[in-house]
């Protein structure tokens, strides 16, 4: 009986703790903001819908057994949850089985129809080939790698075909990463990018992430020298980042910052944006459903909020038919809410201290 109450009374030490730092990230936030307007929500707040990239090994794989598509009760359970944002991975090899050809008439079927729904909900969507900067094994943009009119070709004809659609954002790639990819050959392909985008008459937001797994925490560091070159002539893009709280920041384990720390990691980028007049989105982050992970969560998109000038927005990872036991995950697990998709609503506006 003893020991129980010591356990309680340090389960209680440890909550009011969280509940301190909770407090005083957002107090120093809306401290920051005193002598301006009310924090603005941002823009976009949602989640990604992982499956048709799956397998990433098997080309082009089996429907509905190797990968399969996000189906339309999902996209509406995260509608009607008020999420406004999806993003849809899908695999390059599998929309696009030979470089410079067509595209594959069922997997892009399959994946109009995602969009047709999303955007029937009145959901953005952003479009994620996922695929670390590779194509057939073989990196974008460096020597003895793809050339760079391949990854041009690839969204001329994305965009060719989404351009009319204003809900569509097109994020050019997710996480691009390898030996001999650096953010000098990274800047070259994404500017290639951008150019076939917009020579196709598009207006749509694009995308556009740094080298080395794109790391909000790391941005400055690797990536910010090169990408600030980026040139768009419509100024419509922003930078696409990812940034997961545990130990090492790959997203491969259940430990996690606290709420302080966690916004740590996003405060020396923030300041970059801030500087330089740019803007990013968070389309990668997740945490485990403990109530310290949870608190940190709702700290990072508290601070996001108060800094909307610079964010303007998420997509957190995941969501997916096959993802209901997977640690991040916020796809419903027999039919009830994660506690971590609860943690995601009850933030979609900022919170006052």
């Amino acid at each position: 009986m003893v020991n129980q109450s010591i356990a309680c009374l340090r389960q209680a030490k440890v909550r009011s703790l969280i509940a301190l730092v909770f407090a005083f990230v957002i107090a120093l936030c809306f401290a920051i903001k005193s002598a301006q307007a009310a924090p603005i929500p941002m823009k976009y707040q949602g989640v990604n819908i992982s499956g048709a990239e799956w397998a990433n090994h098997k080309i082009p794989g089996r429907f509905d057994y190797d990968y399969i598509f996000p189906i339309p009760s999902e996209i509406d359970y995260f509608a009607n949850k008020g999420m406004n944002i999806i993003r849809v991975p899908f695999l390059w090899e599998r929309m696009q089985p030979v470089a410079n050809g067509p595209f594959d008439a069922t997997y892009l079927g399959r994946y109009d129809a995602v969009i047709a729904k999303a955007t029937s909900r009145n959901l953005a969507v952003i479009v994620d080939p996922h695929n670390f900067g590779k194509y057939n094994g073989l990196l974008v943009g460096v020597p003895g790698g793809q050339p760079n009119s391949v990854f041009a070709d690839l969204w001329t004809k994305l965009a060719t075909r989404y351009k009319d659609n204003p809900k569509i954002i097109f994020g050019i790639m997710t996480e691009p990463v390898g030996k001999k990819l650096t953010s000098t050959t990274w800047l070259a392909s994404s500017q290639a990018a951008i150019n076939a985008i917009r020579a196709t008459g598009a207006t749509n937001l694009i995308l556009v992430p740094g080298a080395y797994w794109g790391s909000a925490n790391e941005f400055v560091q690797l990536n910010a020298s090169q990408m600030i070159k980026l040139s768009d002539p419509l100024n419509n893009y922003a930078y696409d980042v990812h940034q997961y709280l545990d130990y090492d920041g790959s997203g491969t384990h259940k430990d996690c910052l606290p709420p302080a720390d966690a916004v740590a990691t996003l405060t020396g980028f923030t300041n970059w944006l801030r500087t330089n007049n740019r803007k990013a989105m968070l389309t990668e982050f997740g945490v485990v459903a403990n109530e310290g992970a949870l608190a940190s969560l709702a700290a990072m998109i508290q601070y996001m909020h108060c800094n909307s000038s610079q964010w303007m927005g998420y997509t957190y990872w995941s969501a997916g038919p096959w993802w209901q036991d997977y640690m991040f995950g916020v796809e419903p697990r027999k039919g009830k809410d994660r506690p971590q998709l609860t943690t995601l609503v009850k933030n979609l506006t900022p919170t006052a201290p």
